[in-house]
């Protein structure tokens, strides 16, 4: 009689299956103890009788007899088969049997495997696996469309960043776009409501600046119309008089308007800015809207030629339009024959209180630089200078 080999008893003995072993003639070898544990019967009952008329019904014994035996001799095993087992207390339980055949060397059948594994639970561990696979796919399912979700939004962040990118280069015609379904389609949209509001400020400082450009260029012309009247004047003036001695002989010198005066009507006096031959700078306040300006005035026993090159002096200024060179909003002469210039006032220090950066070359070049640029201009408008007076304004 065969027994089983001792490395393969206990494996077989807590399998969750039930296992039978029989030899060529039909005889019990082995039953484990899951099998009996099933069926309730004991090992020495299985082995007094055959194991196979007394475990399966009739219908099953006949099965097994006229269409597993032969399946078994032919192929040498057969696959689940789905029969009942019969229990000691009369339960039949459904089950799927399979087995396999062990040959001898003669080629004889010497041990024969019959495997019970319950119907009941293995529906049950199909349906968990079921179950399982189910839960599987979803959880694929969840994490592809995470991860489309993700790629989206870095997709969008990209759309984003690429946008910022393109108005901070000076590129603010170029709308900023994203699906109306996305997490971040309210930033989206916010950023293009700051663009189009940035463009439209751009728009309308354009607008206001070409305004004001139109209305400087109108002042400068009125400016030079004027000067231009008063050099008619004053030459008329020197015609009829003896005004050329007049300048190399009359004493000129500087009036001091005391702070607090007003200049014209129009211009509140404040501080001397600086001196020089032709007349005194102040800084003044325009009364009609509060804004500071510097008012070059001349002295008040000029001669009628020092008063028409004053003249003159407007005229150039109001002609050129140079970055490097102030503005003139307004030129005249009051009643009380007191002529003045009234110009832009440029805050800052002069050359003398920067003589500690002389030695500086970059710093020097700069300056000689916005100078001959300036110069430039001037001389392009057909003026000579009698006087240069450099300035560096603090930053």
């Amino acid at each position: 009689m065969h027994t089983l080999p001792e490395s393969q008893y206990e494996l077989y003995e807590e399998s969750p299956c039930g296992l039978l072993f029989v030899d060529g003639t039909g005889r019990l070898v082995h039953v484990n103890r899951t099998l009996l544990a099933w069926t309730g019967y004991s090992k020495e009952e299985l082995q007094h009788s055959s194991p196979y008329s007394l475990l399966l019904t009739v219908p099953g014994a006949l099965l097994f007899q006229t269409h597993c035996i032969p399946l078994l001799r032919l192929r040498g095993f057969l696959s689940e088969i789905s029969l009942d087992l019969r229990c000691k207390d009369g339960r039949q339980m459904p089950v799927l049997l399979a087995a396999s055949v062990q040959k001898d060397d003669a080629g004889k059948e010497s041990l024969v495997r019959v495997l019970f594994a319950s119907a009941p639970n293995r529906r049950e561990y199909e349906r968990e696996l079921l179950r399982a696979r189910t839960q599987a796919e979803d959880a694929a399912d969840k994490l592809r469309r995470m991860t489309e979700q993700a790629q989206r939004k870095v997709a969008e962040q990209e759309v984003l960043l690429a946008s910022v990118a393109r108005m901070t280069s000076g590129d603010l015609n170029t709308p900023v776009s994203i699906d109306s379904e996305s997490s971040l389609f309210p930033l989206a949209s916010a950023l293009d409501r700051m663009r189009t509001d940035i463009l439209e400020q751009i728009r309308t400082l354009q607008e206001h600046t070409a305004e004001v450009q139109q209305l400087n260029k109108e002042l400068r012309r009125q400016i030079e119309q004027r000067s231009r009247l008063l050099i008619a004047s004053m030459e008329s003036d020197l015609a009829r008089s003896d005004a050329f001695d007049e300048e190399e002989t009359s004493t000129e010198f500087q009036p001091m308007l005391a702070r607090g005066v007003v200049l014209a009507e129009r211009y509140l006096i404040g501080d001397i800015l600086g001196q020089g031959g032709m007349g005194t700078v102040y800084g003044v306040v325009r009364l009609s809207d509060g804004k500071h300006f510097a008012a070059k005035v001349l002295g008040d026993k000029l001669s009628h030629r020092a008063m028409a090159r004053f003249a003159r002096e407007a005229q150039l200024l109001a002609r050129i339009n140079h970055p490097n060179l102030i503005d003139i909003v307004d030129v005249d002469i009051t009643d009380d024959r007191v002529a003045y210039i009234i110009m832009e006032l440029v805050r800052g220090r002069s050359l003398a209180e920067l003589t500690h950066r002389y030695g500086e070359r970059d710093f020097m070049l700069q300056i000689l630089l916005q100078t001959a640029q300036a110069l430039t201009a001037v001389h392009a408008a057909g003026a000579v200078h009698r006087g240069l007076v450099l300035a560096a304004c603090s930053t």
